[in-house]
């Protein structure tokens, strides 16, 4: 991981998981929001923002900016599903989703 990577709270970040710049961008790192859950073996590269509950799937590949209060999984990784408002995602929900993965 960069040095100059943000990061919100109640982030969790599995094993494996890369996240700084890309190529010639090294110092243009991702900002990520709070309540994200960062699968195994994800890759956060870039100059992007990943919004606030958020959940990003095993070995993904985010090089684009993520929306807040989604799901996101693949290469590149695409949103699968949005959370609804009210809904509540917490912790445990994130765990709970991802044992599937």
């Amino acid at each position: 991981m960069n040095h100059r990577i943000k990061i919100g709270e109640n982030v969790y970040i599995g094993q494996g998981v890369t996240i700084g710049g890309r190529g010639f961008e090294a110092d243009e790192v991702p900002v990520i929001g709070n309540n994200v859950h960062i699968a195994p073996g994800a890759m956060i590269l870039g100059p992007i923002k990943i919004g606030d509950n958020v959940a990003i799937g095993a070995n993904s590949v985010v090089v684009k900016s993520v929306p807040s209060n989604c799901v996101v999984a693949g290469y590149p990784a695409k949103v699968i599903r949005e959370i609804v408002e009210g809904e509540d995602f917490d912790s445990k929900t994130f765990h709970e989703f991802f044992q599937y993965f």
